[in-house]
């Protein structure tokens, strides 16, 4: 399917009966943003930042949980603070650039995925209040 479509078109067919559904594409790609950060105090800290800079409409942060991961041939322990950023396509390197300057990690986790559907007022929401 074409990520940009001014509409999608969709055929099912049932005993001779075609039925055509429709429906308007966003008109700009939107992420979530998952992040891992030391503390909950760096996440707070940093969510704050790229919200007031408009890099991201919101952040939630999540409790503390623990990670276990390979680091420099080690497996390693440790306990981290994960948040969720809503962001445009178009603030996304901004924003993963913004983190990076920020966090005490050397190689933070910052991956996205695209948002494919949700409410039309959230939607909006996320774009109006991210710089374009």
């Amino acid at each position: 399917m074409d990520k940009n479509p001014l509409f999608c078109l969709y055929w099912r067919s049932s005993a001779n009966l075609s039925i055509f559904v429709t429906r308007e594409a966003q008109p700009m790609e939107l992420f979530s943003v998952y992040v891992t950060f030391a503390s909950e105090e760096q996440a707070r800290s940093i969510a704050e930042t790229v919200v007031n800079e408009r890099l991201a409409a919101c952040a939630n942060i999540f409790p503390p949980h623990h990670s276990i991961y390979r680091w420099e041939g080690e497996v390693q322990h440790a306990s981290e603070t994960a948040a969720l950023f809503k962001t445009t396509e178009t603030a996304f390197e901004a924003l993963k650039d913004r983190i990076i300057e920020l966090h005490s990690y050397d190689c933070p986790c910052i991956v996205a995925w695209e948002i494919e559907e949700g409410p039309k007022a959230f939607l909006e929401w996320i774009v109006n209040e991210t710089v374009q």
